[in-house]
């Protein structure tokens, strides 16, 4: 296992790019690249990215990374929505 790791950084509107080779098996699981966004002012994000010509790749395992997304977006509002009721209760 190589470990490869890399560093992006943003222009002052978000935008960046990405250049990448495509990782080795992760034995039964598809090909993916783990990222981890993190910016002053805001909590960390981390996620994963699938290569969708990947044949280990299917559709159990398409449904699951939807439901993942879909949780942590879930948590992620929760989260929000927790910040500001506390904010707004210290503000009184």
């Amino acid at each position: 296992m190589l470990g490869l790791r890399g560093v992006l950084r943003s222009g002052f509107d978000g935008a960046y790019e990405l250049r990448t080779i495509v990782p080795g098996h992760y034995g039964r699981r598809a090909r993916h690249i783990h990222f981890l966004f993190h910016a002053k002012g805001y909590e960390p994000f981390v996620t994963q990215s699938y290569f969708p010509d990947d044949p280990a790749r299917s559709n159990r395992s398409h449904r699951l990374e939807r439901a993942l997304l879909a949780l942590q977006a879930s948590i992620r509002a929760f989260g929000r929505a927790l910040r500001s009721l506390v904010n707004r209760s210290r503000a009184r």
